[in-house]
């Protein structure tokens, strides 16, 4: 998997390893996703703070103020339900897609449709052959 930093420090490197390998991948909805997904999760860690303070300087408070801070506390509370529910599904939709992007392939790594791109480097020993038809070892029934 990708590191998020590398996305998005270094976006134009992931956007030709996407082109290099022909994925259709919409990188700058991926990038908007992000940004909402961060400023979310950003807004509900401000309520959390702001309920935290509340429920500190709660017990040194006279009544009447005790009750403003309740709706205060309260208010914060339910927003926070709100976001905490919307960071989740942001967070859902945000991995689906972070999983989809490649690593970052080495620069001599031939660039190619498919596996018959690939350059032969070098070749170890010889090809074994056969008298026999070798069946392929999915077909080979464990002993």
């Amino acid at each position: 998997m990708l590191d998020i930093r590398t996305i998005r420090e270094q976006p134009e490197l992931v956007r030709n390893e996407l082109r290099k390998r022909g994925m259709k991948l919409d990188f700058d909805s991926f990038l908007a996703l992000d940004l909402k997904r961060r400023e979310c999760i950003s807004r509900l860690d401000e309520l959390r703070s702001l309920h935290n303070t509340a429920a500190a300087a709660f017990v040194s408070l006279s009544p009447e103020e005790k009750e403003y801070q309740k709706s205060v506390m309260r208010d914060a509370k339910a927003n926070s339900a709100a976001l905490e529910g919307e960071a989740n599904e942001l967070t859902k939709q945000w991995n689906d897609l972070l999983l989809r992007f490649p690593n970052i392939s080495d620069e001599s790594v031939p660039v190619g449709p498919n596996e018959t791109g690939n350059v032969v480097i070098k070749t170890v020993g010889k090809k074994p052959s056969f008298s026999f038809n070798p069946l392929p070892h999915q077909s080979i029934p464990a002993i």
